[in-house]
């Protein structure tokens, strides 16, 4: 996660699953991000945040983030954003994470993925400091930045967040998990 300055703050310990903690000071208003790198394949990074089909769980983003708790409303509703007035929804939890081929994980992963964009090159990343903006891992070849919002924002206490990203050809990298702990 950063701040809406950019800066990414250093966790405040791990969880019992060793998994990092991030602590916000408000429950939105800040970015959730996620960097990712070729892998052992060394095949590009898959940009895609939204791909979905109401009647296909296969079909998915190579962004792949879920939370283990609602956020927002919970709305079931993919990538609700609108048209205005009506309200714009949260997303449901899925808990314990599961990446398995249902069309609950496939709406969960595309209605959190929307709301993310892709940065390409470390002059365009979400994260920084002192007004310069770059890329927080080394070898970074892709940054996905999403705003959280109130129809997106964490409930109170820790969130657990799991995500993985798939390469050009839809192999996914390793699933990592990280926590937000909100007041």
């Amino acid at each position: 996660m950063a701040n809406l300055s950019g800066v990414a703050p250093t966790p405040i310990g791990t969880d019992k699953g060793g998994n990092p903690i991030y602590r916000v000071l408000v429950r939105q208003g800040f970015y959730l991000v996620v960097e990712a790198k070729k892998g052992a394949g060394r095949r590009s990074v898959g940009t895609t945040v939204f791909n979905w089909a109401e009647d296909d769980p296969s079909v998915r983003p190579d962004l792949q983030i879920q939370p283990a708790r609602p956020l927002g409303n919970g709305s079931g509703a993919v990538c609700d954003r609108g048209p205005v007035p009506a309200p714009v929804g949260g997303v449901p939890a899925i808990t314990p994470p599961s990446f398995a081929g249902t069309q609950l994980v496939a709406d969960v992963l595309n209605d959190l993925g929307c709301r993310f964009n892709v940065r390409s090159s470390s002059g365009e990343a979400c994260t920084g400091s002192g007004g310069s903006f770059f890329f927080l891992g080394s070898g970074t070849d892709e940054q996905f930045c999403a705003l959280v919002g109130t129809e997106f924002s964490f409930p109170s206490g820790d969130t657990l967040l799991t995500v993985r990203v798939l390469d050009t050809i839809g192999q996914p990298g390793l699933p990592k998990s990280f926590v937000i702990r909100a007041p």
